[in-house]
């Protein structure tokens, strides 16, 4: 990682809450400064979270009790999940 993605991601950590989530906005939490577009620094922020959120303990920094899931189902599983249970976490679980 560049010094802009290790700056980025220390901003992040810094804005998870003390139940592990991240409330804030993405772009605010993030603070990439760059002279490129809001979108491509938005599309870098999303890639770092994706990162921390594998970090230990997995879902860390999750924007909501799905994402967190979601991530957890992806890191932890040993085949490909159960339909079922992403079916029921993307559908049912908001």
């Amino acid at each position: 990682m560049d010094e802009e993605e290790v700056f980025a991601g220390e901003e992040i950590i810094g804005n998870i809450d003390e139940d592990g989530y991240l409330r804030r906005d993405l772009a605010q939490s993030s603070r990439i400064s760059t002279s490129r577009t809001a979108e491509h620094s938005l599309e870098k922020a999303e890639l770092i979270l994706k990162k921390i959120q594998r970090l230990d303990p997995v879902g860390i920094a999750s924007r909501s009790l799905q994402e967190c899931l979601l991530v957890q189902m992806e890191v932890h599983r040993s085949t490909r999940p159960p339909e079922l249970a992403l079916r029921v976490l993307t559908e049912f679980l908001r």
